[in-house]
């Protein structure tokens, strides 16, 4: 007689394979996207950091990235950007992104409120439950940014 796996001991076995994937797979998309959201931070604080090192050297912060002593490439995920001379911001390329802020650190004549000088924020424009998930892994939600359509969670 020939030894060999019944039709049902295989079935079990991928039948267990499957719910182990099942399992798996959320809680790997979710690390990548923690990831990508890590390395988007990581490139928003070198940022902030050159236009530091520019506003000591020239007096006030750029709109152009090209200005700052560092080279920024945009990847497939985030686009970076400063605006306005006062915030710097990775913004997401594809759906399931949040976006993540940083106020510069000096008050320049124009600023009333110094609140959101020098913070990291992680910003949700829609409201989506999953995105305010990758938001709340970095910090916790700052209610003292409400009114707003967004929602604001502080990263520093």
């Amino acid at each position: 007689m020939k030894k060999a796996f019944t039709l049902i001991e295989l079935l079990v076995v991928v039948l267990i394979i499957g719910i182990l994937a099942a399992v798996a797979l959320p809680q790997y998309q979710k690390a990548v996207v923690k990831a990508r959201c890590t390395q988007a931070i990581i490139t928003l604080k070198a940022i902030t950091d050159a236009q530091e090192r520019f506003a000591l050297a020239n007096d006030e912060y750029t709109d152009d990235l090209g200005d700052l002593d560092i080279l920024v490439e945009n990847d497939d995920y985030f686009t970076y950007r400063c605006r306005r001379k006062r915030t710097c911001e990775a913004i997401p390329q594809k759906s399931g992104y949040p976006v993540f802020q940083f106020h510069m650190q000096r008050k320049l004549a124009e600023d009333a409120v110094d609140k959101y000088l020098g913070k990291y924020w992680c910003q949700v424009n829609d409201k989506r439950a999953s995105l305010e998930q990758i938001c709340k892994m970095f910090g916790p939600e700052d209610t003292s940014m409400q009114p707003s359509t967004a929602s604001w969670f502080l990263i520093n």
